[in-house]
């Protein structure tokens, strides 16, 4: 039973990680919905140069996620000019609804605050159960905060333009 002491307290554990998947898939769905429905009405320019980023970010996350399955891109088949060619239309989105939410929040003056990027930090760490202190050093060594930060600045923004959003269910 590991750290639990009955195997109820194993269904509770599952059944709360359940949840939690289901309403982070949910908000992901809506925030692509949002996101769309928002390129859509009025679609940003988008320097190449910040899809390039984008396309490197999502390969590094790409070759990140094989390696712990202990494959390596070229054992799937697929080379970095493969992936930016077929993920480039998500990069282009990924890009476009950055600059979007980034000209709502400097609108809206959207903050988050160093503060919230510690307890965001704290609590990824505790979901691993790992010392706090050890991930905030790592983001702190891998010069992550600035991306958690936005990361979460594009979560605040999300929740102020739903918060405004007129949404009809279809």
């Amino acid at each position: 039973l590991g750290p639990f002491q009955t195997l109820e307290e194993v269904r509770t554990k599952i059944r709360e990680e359940s949840m939690k998947r289901k309403e982070a898939e949910s908000k992901g769905k809506l925030h692509r919905q949002l996101l769309e429905k928002l390129i859509e009405e009025t679609p940003p320019a988008v320097p190449e140069g910040m899809v390039q980023a984008e396309l490197h970010h999502m390969y590094e996350r790409f070759e990140a996620n094989l390696k712990q399955q202990r494959l390596t891109p070229e054992q799937v088949g697929v080379t970095a000019e493969l992936f930016a060619k077929k993920n480039r239309p998500e990069a282009i989105l990924q890009v476009q609804g950055a600059l979007i939410f980034d000209a709502i929040a400097r609108a809206e003056s959207i903050h988050v605050p160093p503060e919230e990027v510690r307890q965001k930090v704290e609590e990824m760490a505790k979901s691993m159960n790992q010392p706090p202190e050890q991930w905030i050093r790592y983001y702190e060594e891998k010069k992550r905060i600035p991306g958690l930060e936005a990361a979460l600045r594009e979560e605040k923004t999300l929740a102020f333009v739903l918060s405004h959003a007129k949404i009809e269910i279809k």
